[in-house]
């Protein structure tokens, strides 16, 4: 959401930057066409540069185009809207032009020179007019042939756009009325091309009768007024004069364009036209599907077992135009899961004796459709072979289908609809309602999961109660030792997690700072948090030392701790009279120290609590002494802090993290703890974490 917001306001600012340019750069064509006709000079060089401001400027036009213009997804018919719109303002711009008396150009050798400034001016105006014009046309055209689009389609149409920028820059130092046999050679290959990108019409299909009668007369009336437009690019007439005084590039690109144009839009007209007649049959096909959907979101309401099976044989009926329905369930054995036991749930029309015969096992019926876990279709049930025995005791049945309902690759049960013709059940049919069978199965499995979820929500409220509880084992207020700050926050992924920290006042203006993180997560995770939170109670007080305190902590979790689970652990004591702490650590995080600008990461050596017994863990483990001067911060942290991921996969990283505290360092404990946390939150762009996340920031005040 943030970066479609963030994304959107570029677009929206590029876009102003680019209509802006493009204003500038018109101007200083203006501006040069006006000194020229006042000083009658060779342009050379300045003459160049000219040129690629216009260039330049309907780039800029074109990106503006672009930010402003509805994406594809939008309706071909609105799109055709905006032609029409563009042309009739074309028209007028244009009629007021021819209105306004004009003394036009002189013809010069093969130069057109502009009698007097006010032709230069409207020159000017025609040329972006109609330059823009044939944009938006070639922008919106763009838009319908990518609809639907297929392999090799855009590089079709890049192809085409390639050669019409070739044949009009072909003509870049050409005079007005100079001609090149090149270019129109070119002129010619970019046209063929333009062509074969016109039959591009795959929106067409998808339009419902009413839009494709609207489509025809878009068609028809924007191929009219595109052979208008066309007219008014002739040689003679004041635009293409205009087009070509002002840019000869730009007029072989109209020209170009507007012949595209008219060939796309006849050929629009044209196959709108062709698929009208089959128009109705898929009107009625979009209606039928439309139907099961709103069928299906009955029964998706219908949470009552009963009157959901119920409910469902009378909707078979009305989908199928059947005679009789009936549902069948699978309920399957605890004790022998293989046992597939069936069950009549509802019927319609049709008694459960002449159920039972039809559907018994020595049929092959159902053996069949459990097997195959395909559609089966009985044309003929006087005369197929698994049904022919039963014409005496069942009746008024000629054709029969049978549909199982499969969720997740498993069989849940079987809908049967019968009629009583023969070959009543054609391709459409048995599409139909195996649509309709497939919303039955949801259905069905919506009714069996809420008694489930009214289960899982009692869990989910027992998680709420277990989430408070583990909230206020941790600190609900931090000691405020005298020269320093101490701040701290922590949040599970899920409900509950197995993050912890801990701060104890000691003896002798002392204080044990304690992080850990007990692997895994949830409830498992949140059970051995709650246990290391009685272990450092018990022992902070009565250990001198930080390695004692480890060493008696992996001796009480040792064994009783499962085998695929561990605690990683950092403790610190510190001095806070002599400014000194003492660190160990048990496969944790490092600790960030932060001194005179220069980082340390202390990552004393030991094993995660849990993971060895004493001989291993006491030999291992070692104490780091850190001297704490005036505006030290230390960081203590666990894994979801630098693990954290963005959208892309990638981590927040110990480098970030030491970015971010070095950046803030003059800021107090709390403060950076929120920098901290808002860093993270938009990396990863969510505001809340896939890990339980701790940090605690103790910083020496500075003196």
């Amino acid at each position: 959401m943030r970066y479609s917001i963030a994304h959107n306001v570029m677009t929206k600012i590029s876009g102003a930057v680019s209509i802006v340019g493009a204003g500038i750069l018109f101007l200083l064509v203006f501006i040069i066409d006006a000194v020229n006709k006042n000083l009658e000079i060779d342009l050379g060089l300045l003459f160049q540069l000219r040129n690629l401001f216009v260039v330049a400027a309907f780039a800029g036009l074109y990106l503006f185009i672009k930010s402003v213009m509805p994406k594809r997804s939008v309706n071909p018919l609105r799109l055709f809207g905006i032609i029409f719109i563009t042309l009739l303002t074309f028209f007028t711009i244009f009629l007021i032009i021819t209105l306004i008396s004009i003394d036009g150009y002189e013809a010069v050798e093969t130069k057109l020179v502009p009698v007097d400034y006010l032709t230069i001016l409207f020159s000017n105006i025609a040329s972006i007019v109609t330059g823009t014009t044939a944009i938006l046309f070639l922008y919106i055209i763009s838009q319908l042939i990518f609809i639907k689009r297929r392999r090799g389609t855009q590089r079709n149409f890049i192809f085409f756009l390639i050669l019409l920028s070739i044949a009009s820059l072909s003509t870049w130092n050409l005079n007005p009325l100079e001609s090149s046999t090149t270019s129109y050679v070119l002129f010619v290959c970019a046209i063929i091309a333009g062509i074969a990108n016109s039959f591009k019409f795959s929106w067409i299909v998808y339009l419902s009768k009413r839009e494709k009668m609207f489509s025809i007369g878009y068609g028809f009336l924007l191929f009219v007024l595109l052979i208008i437009f066309n007219i008014a690019l002739t040689e003679n007439g004041f635009i293409n004069r205009s087009l070509l005084y002002y840019s000869h590039p730009l007029q072989f690109f109209v020209r170009i364009v507007a012949i595209f144009s008219v060939i796309y839009f006849g050929m629009s007209f044209v196959v709108s036209l062709f698929h009208l007649p089959t128009a109705e049959a898929f009107d009625r096909k979009r209606i039928e599907l439309s139907s099961v959907h709103n069928l299906s979101r009955l029964i998706t309401r219908v949470f009552d077992f009963k009157d959901l099976v119920q409910t469902v044989t009378n909707l078979t009926i009305e989908v199928t135009e059947a005679s009789s329905a009936w549902l069948e369930i699978i309920r399957r054995d605890e004790s022998n899961e293989k046992e597939v036991i069936f069950e009549l749930v509802a019927h319609k029309n049709i008694y459960p004796q002449e159920i039972d015969l039809i559907t018994h096992n020595e049929t092959g019926l159902r053996r069949h459709i459990i097997e195959t876990k395909k559609v089966v279709v009985i044309d003929e049930f006087t005369r197929d072979r698994r049904t022919r025995d039963l014409t005496r005791s069942v009746k008024n049945i000629g054709s029969l289908i049978c549909v199982p309902l499969v969720s997740q690759e498993q069989m849940i049960g079987i809908l049967y609809a019968a009629k009583s013709m023969e070959y009543s059940f054609d391709q459409e049919d048995t599409d139909l309602i195996s649509t309709f069978a497939d919303h039955v199965t949801i259905a069905i499995e919506n009714s069996r999961l809420i008694e489930q979820s009214l289960e899982r929500e009692r869990l989910q409220q027992e998680l709420m109660v277990a989430q408070k509880v583990q909230k206020k084992l941790l600190p609900q207020r931090l000691p405020e030792p005298e020269g320093f700050e101490l701040d701290a926050f922590s949040a599970p992924a899920f409900e509950v997690g197995g993050d912890y920290y801990d701060v104890a006042v000691l003896e002798n203006d002392r204080i044990g700072i304690v992080i850990g993180d007990v692997s895994g997560k949830g409830v498992s995770a949140a059970f051995y948090m709650a246990e290391l939170k009685g272990i450092f109670q018990a022992l902070s007080k009565s250990c001198k030392s930080t390695t004692e305190f480890l060493i008696r902590a992996n001796d009480a979790l040792y064994g009783s701790i499962e085998k695929s689970a561990f605690i990683s652990l950092i403790y610190a004591i510190v001095d806070t009279k002599s400014a000194t702490m003492y660190l160990s650590r048990a496969g944790h995080c490092p600790m960030v120290h932060v001194h005179n600008g220069n980082v340390k990461l202390h990552k004393p050596n030991g094993i995660g609590l849990g993971l060895t017994g004493a001989s291993l863990f006491n030999e291992v483990i070692e104490e780091e002494t850190v001297l704490l001067a005036s505006g030290d911060i230390c960081v203590f942290y666990t894994d979801g802090i630098t693990e954290a991921r963005n959208p892309a996969g990638d981590e927040f990283g110990t480098d970030r993290l030491v970015r971010v505290i070095t950046k803030n360092q003059h800021r107090n404990a709390q403060d950076l703890r929120c920098v901290i946390l808002e860093e993270i939150s938009s990396f990863t762009g969510m505001e809340s974490f896939d890990d339980d996340l701790t940090i605690v920031i103790f910083k020496r005040n500075i003196t």
